[in-house]
């Protein structure tokens, strides 16, 4: 059988490798954006037309937390305590990033709506906020039966 701890950690960095994945297709969508909108060659428009960082901070910030939770998570047989706080919180945190992906992508849907965003950024939000609750599920399925998380 193999450790629940090892597959709960696992399973927390191929959540944080998917945001790295959505963040650099997010930055690539708010390139192809700024330059759609005239980021001509002129110094003055350069900077107005800069593609925004907001999809690599919005991804990669919580992409670091779950990898130094998975870390943590591993380290449970070192010492429970560090191992105990990086599954507990690798197991909430996805729901937490959930909640706030999806209030960025109401706003998104919100623009897009009114015309001033394209479809692909509230698609973009959607995968993450499913990309969350997947490895929500899958980081708790992970949990050992009830029976053996007493006897250790």
């Amino acid at each position: 059988m193999t450790n629940p701890a090892a597959t709960a950690s696992r399973r927390m960095n191929l959540f944080a490798a998917t945001l790295v994945v959505l963040g650099i297709l997010g930055y690539a969508l708010a390139w192809s954006e700024s330059t759609a909108t005239g980021g001509g060659g002129d110094s003055e428009n350069a900077t107005a037309a800069a593609p925004s960082i907001t999809p690599l901070v919005f991804t990669l910030g919580p992409a670091a937390i779950m990898a130094v939770m998975a870390f943590m998570s591993r380290r449970i047989e070192h010492s429970r305590a560090v191992g105990m706080i990086g599954i507990h919180l690798g197991m909430l945190l996805p729901l937490v990033f959930a909640i706030a992906y999806a209030v960025v992508g109401w706003s998104r849907f919100t623009k897009w709506q009114a015309g001033e965003k394209p479809l692909a950024s509230v698609l973009l939000f959607l995968a993450m906020v499913l990309s969350s609750l997947v490895a929500t599920a899958a980081i708790i399925a992970a949990r050992p039966p009830k029976a053996d998380r007493g006897a250790a």
